[in-house]
């Protein structure tokens, strides 16, 4: 949530309250009915935000050792899914339609947003893995929102 996001909500938060003391039992009803609409909007506003943010770890791989790729191959998706993410797509069936790029294999992983696929990237499991793989393969990565 970025920071307008939650100065908003504080603000909205202060402001009700700030009317809740000047609430007499018989404006409860007028207060309440005025309220639900601000709450309701607040709460689809970081329900947007949680939305909005997925990214996507986009990876072109050349293998380079197959037999050692083999042992390497991919990451599990126990793993993936303690950091937040998903296999979007792990194929080497790819069409190519540049000439300036041609993957062998492309990865793409969905997570929640950036900051999980930074904590993936430099996570221990992260790092077995890529040295377990060692020079099997040359990766190309973007991150991607």
């Amino acid at each position: 949530m970025n920071t307008s996001k939650i100065c908003g909500l504080i603000l909205l938060i202060l402001t009700v309250l700030r009317l809740w003391g000047n609430v007499t039992r018989a404006d409860l009803p007028y207060f309440v009915l005025n309220l639900v609409p601000l709450v309701i909007g607040a709460i689809l506003l970081i329900k947007k935000d949680k939305v909005s943010k997925k990214s996507y770890l986009i990876i072109d791989e050349q293998i380079i050792d197959a037999k050692k790729y083999k042992e390497h191959l991919k990451v599990p998706e126990s793993i993936l899914k303690s950091f937040g993410g998903k296999y979007v797509l792990n194929s080497k069936n790819i069409e190519t339609i540049s000439d300036k790029w041609t993957p062998e294999k492309l990865v793409i992983i969905e997570f929640k947003n950036k900051n999980y696929i930074k904590n993936f990237l430099s996570s221990d499991e992260f790092a077995a893995i890529k040295q377990k793989g060692g020079k099997a393969v040359n990766t190309k990565a973007v991150i991607a929102e």
